[in-house]
């Protein structure tokens, strides 16, 4: 399942208005981090469920169209609330790019 956290304790704030992926607890009122960072337990009332999951996940190698040289990683997911979709950040060796980036804008690369 996909989520936006709207918890701004959890991990230093780090997670605040992130895209997470989470599955659900065993009694169902908790939420289980999978993405970015798995394993923290967030109340489900502060995450608004995200009906379509995001095209890229944390982690997959892409790269802008007009730019193929610049190969990177998913680093970060945001949901654009007026727009709703996803925007998308990336790192390129391990350095972050602060362009933010939209579905149409990346295609899936080989790893470096």
């Amino acid at each position: 399942m996909w989520g936006i956290c709207l918890d701004v304790s959890l991990c230093e704030g780090k997670l605040s208005q992130r895209v997470i992926e989470y599955e659900l607890s065993s009694d169902n009122n908790k939420a289980i981090i999978v993405q970015p960072f798995p394993n923290f337990e967030v109340d489900l009332k502060k995450i608004i469920v995200i009906a379509d999951s995001p095209k890229y996940t944390y982690g997959a190698y892409v790269c802008p169209v007009n730019h193929p040289d610049r190969k990177g990683k998913i680093r970060d997911i945001i949901w654009h609330f007026k727009n709703r979709t996803f925007n998308y950040y990336i790192e390129v060796n391990n350095k972050k790019v602060s362009k933010r980036y939209y579905e149409e804008d990346l295609v899936y690369a080989d790893s470096p």
